[in-house]
């Protein structure tokens, strides 16, 4: 499984983030699977995330420390009740089971949720983006976040950033420390140049 390394991807995204990891740029048939896999009910595109998480997690498990607490980004579109049937909880999901069977000390955990009146991101253009997501999140149990844990961020894709961003402020505003960030996919306006 191909994995960019953390220096392709634009420091604006990861401020306050040693690693930031993705397998794809947001474009031609990555961006229809991610897609697929965000809005199809479809059992194959259900599955999809579970897999690439839990494969990805034989290459990443070298450079998480541990222990490691594998937190998904909220979503505003998921098809089920909790955080974790989400694309990215899903995504997540799978990067905990692979983590796990490469014998890192992993734990999962919907640790965010958005707070009430928070918007979807589809069709709003980056500055709304940036601005939508500003003040948006929340911790969602504090009592299920270990101070002693490195925090692994997973979003299934990176178009603006806001939402990493916002995910790693409230995160570090509870005095937890987000050490890395993997998604699948990230759009190429975020990649470095030369």
């Amino acid at each position: 499984m191909f994995l960019r390394p953390p220096t392709s991807v634009n420091a604006a995204i990861s401020v306050g983030v040693n690693q930031v990891w993705t397998q794809s740029l947001y474009q031609g048939q990555a961006r229809g699977v991610v897609l697929a896999m965000k809005h199809s009910r479809s059992y194959y595109y259900q599955q999809l995330p579970f897999f690439f998480g839990a494969v990805a997690a034989r290459s990443l498990a070298a450079h998480v420390q541990c222990p490691v607490l594998v937190c998904p980004a909220p979503s505003t579109f998921r098809i089920g009740k909790t955080s974790i049937s989400s694309t990215a909880g899903r995504l997540a999901a799978g990067l905990a089971a692979g983590l796990i069977s490469q014998g890192v000390n992993t734990r999962l955990s919907g640790l965010l949720q958005f707070k009430v009146g928070a918007k979807k991101q589809a069709g709003r253009s980056f500055q709304e983006r940036v601005r939508g997501r500003a003040g948006c999140m929340q911790l969602g149990s504090q009592a299920d976040l270990d101070f002693s844990e490195e925090v692994l961020l997973v979003d299934d894709v990176i178009t603006t950033g806001a939402t990493i961003r916002e995910a790693v402020r409230v995160i570090n505003e509870a005095q937890a420390r987000v050490n890395s960030v993997f998604s699948l996919s990230v759009a190429e306006c975020n990649l470095k140049r030369g």
